[in-house]
């Protein structure tokens, strides 16, 4: 047990020498997201980091951002590198998220890299990338009041952005329900301290509208949610498209389960996927005998050896 710990020990401090090498504040994670060591930069710049760090998890030790645990999970499903702005412990940064992968190209280690920022230069940079994107951006306050709305809001709404900052929907003269709903919805982000995503329906400047909403927590210095940022996607023109899909996908299949004319469908290794009920007056055979067997096996030799070069 002492020859581990030594070992451990000694891993620790090797990952540590090459995290001081490097500028900026730099964790090392383990596949657990435990911390295996962490550079002096972190401990100067991060202020309140506990003493002996390693081995916890990131969020037990530094106040990380709420996009943290989601871009986190981005890392380990894409395996690939991210960066982003955010506040760690209530201090703007922008943050590196670097996997490290085995031979088997699973996430092994994963290296974070935090560089502090001036909180003007973070509040330009997010604010102008804020005003020219299409996705719809708000930023409430614990007590659900507007702080930002950028400007992407026109596009469902016949609103001034600027005319909402500081009020709650309720000041605002807003209907119940939609008072009820957004009083629901980011009371329980504060509360749970976690990202979480909802759709909201409402009635916009070109009729019912459908929007797909992700709610992110921040947290000021002391660790506490005081403001909650949303991003907001209009789904409405998707919606339309898979309902029109499937509106045609029905009427395809009601024409074709109708039909005498025997229909069916391959996969790549010749196996039926599908076959219309035609199939039974033809063969004898209904559709649900023959799914998933080879379609060569019913057909003459000859037909066989012809329709087999298509395959191929």
């Amino acid at each position: 047990m002492e020859a581990e710990n030594t070992s451990m020990h000694d891993q620790a401090e090797h990952h540590r020498e090459l995290l001081d090498a490097l500028p900026g504040a730099a964790f090392l994670l383990g596949p657990d997201d435990c911390i295996l060591a962490l550079n002096a930069q972190a401990e100067r710049s991060l202020e309140g980091i506990p003493r002996k760090p390693v081995g916890r998890l990131l969020p037990e030790v530094v106040h990380v951002g709420g996009l943290y645990r989601v871009k986190l999970a981005e890392v380990h499903r894409t395996r690939a590198a991210v960066a982003y702005p955010d506040r760690w412990n209530g201090k703007a940064c922008s943050v590196e998220l670097i996997p490290v992968l085995d031979e088997a190209k699973a996430v092994r280690r994963i290296a974070v890299f935090v560089h502090m920022t001036s909180c003007a230069a973070q509040e330009k940079s997010c604010r102008d990338m804020a005003e020219v994107t299409s996705d719809i951006i708000v930023r409430f306050d614990r007590h659900v009041k507007h702080l930002y709305v950028n400007p992407a809001i026109t596009s469902v709404l016949d609103i001034d952005p600027q005319a909402v900052v500081g009020k709650s929907h309720r000041e605002l003269g807003v209907a119940e329900e939609v008072c009820a709903f957004w009083e629901l919805k980011i009371g329980e982000v504060v509360e749970r301290r976690e990202p979480a995503q909802t759709l909201y329906t409402f009635d916009g400047s070109s009729g019912e509208t459908v929007v797909d909403v992700r709610m992110i927590p921040e947290f000021g210095p002391d660790g506490e949610v005081v403001s909650v940022l949303t991003l907001g996607r209009d789904i409405t023109e998707l919606l339309h498209a898979e309902k029109s899909l499937r509106e045609s996908e029905t009427t395809l299949r009601i024409i074709t389960e109708n039909m005498l004319d025997l229909i069916g469908r391959v996969d790549e290794q010749g196996r039926f996927v599908y076959l219309s009920p035609s199939i039974k007056t033809a063969l004898g055979y209904g559709p649900e005998d023959l799914l998933g067997r080879d379609a060569f096996s019913l057909m003459h030799e000859e037909d066989r050896v012809r329709l087999a070069d298509v395959f191929k």
